[in-house]
C-alpha cells in the first residue's frame, strides 16, 4: 500500500468513526471502547479524537439530561463532556474572542488613519450625530463626550495608539468606538467571518 492509500483509507476510517459516534449514545460508548479512552491504549488508536470527542460530548450532554432514555454512566457523561471542553476549544470565552475581533477592526482602521488622518473627522461626526439625537442614552452620550474630548485633544499618532492598544482603557473605549463607517464593508465582513468561524470552538464557560 502506498503512502497516499494509506492516508486515504486512515481519512475513510476517521469519517466512519464520526458517524458510528452519532448514531447513538450506544453507539458513542462503543467508539470509547474502541478509542480506549478506559481500555488498552496498546490495542486501539484513534488518530482523530478532536472530531471523535465532539461526537460524543454531544450524545453524553444529551444522555445527561436525559437518564431515563438514554442509560448510560455518569462517568461517560461527565467524562465526554470534559473531552469537549478540552479539545478543538479556544481557551477564551466568546466574550473575549469578541474583544479580539474589536481590536483587529481598531488595528484595520488605525492602519487607514494614519495613511490618511483626515479619517478622523468621521468619527468626529458620528459623535456630533449621536449628539444631536435627543433619544440617545445618558450612558451613551457620556461616552460619545468622552471620546470627543480624546480626540480633540489628541494628535493622530495618539489615536492611531490608542487604537492599537489592548490595555484595559483601550478595551472598555473601544465599547463605544465612534470610529464607524471608516472600514468598508468588505473589510468588515472579512473580519467578522474570521471570527464567526472561531464561534464553536469558544470556552463553554461563556455559553
Amino acid at each position: 500500500m502506498s503512502f497516499k492509500e494509506m492516508k486515504r483509507q486512515e481519512a475513510e476510517n476517521r469519517m466512519a468513526a464520526i458517524r458510528r459516534a452519532r448514531r447513538s449514545p450506544q453507539a458513542a460508548a462503543r467508539e470509547q471502547r474502541r478509542a480506549s479512552l478506559v481500555g488498552d491504549g496498546a490495542k486501539w488508536r484513534i488518530t482523530n479524537f478532536k472530531q471523535v470527542a465532539r461526537a460524543m460530548s454531544k450524545w453524553a450532554q444529551f444522555a445527561s439530561s436525559k437518564p431515563n432514555e438514554c442509560r448510560l454512566p455518569a462517568s461517560f457523561a461527565s467524562g465526554y463532556i470534559h473531552a469537549e471542553m478540552s479539545f478543538g476549544r479556544s481557551n477564551k470565552t466568546w466574550h473575549e474572542i469578541v474583544d479580539d475581533r474589536s481590536l483587529e477592526m481598531d488595528r484595520v482602521i488605525a492602519e487607514k488613519i494614519r495613511a490618511n488622518p483626515k479619517l478622523i473627522q468621521i468619527a468626529l461626526a458620528n459623535i456630533e450625530r449621536w449628539l444631536a439625537n435627543p433619544d440617545y442614552s445618558e450612558s451613551g452620550r457620556q461616552a460619545a463626550l468622552e471620546w470627543k474630548g480624546i480626540i480633540e485633544n489628541s494628535t493622530a499618532g495618539a489615536l492611531v495608539t490608542l487604537l492599537e492598544s489592548s490595555s484595559e482603557e483601550a478595551r472598555r473605549l473601544r465599547q463605544s468606538s465612534p470610529f464607524c463607517g471608516i472600514l468598508t464593508p468588505d473589510e468588515r465582513q472579512a473580519i467578522f467571518r474570521k471570527y464567526e468561524a472561531l464561534r464553536d470552538r469558544a470556552c463553554l464557560a461563556s455559553r
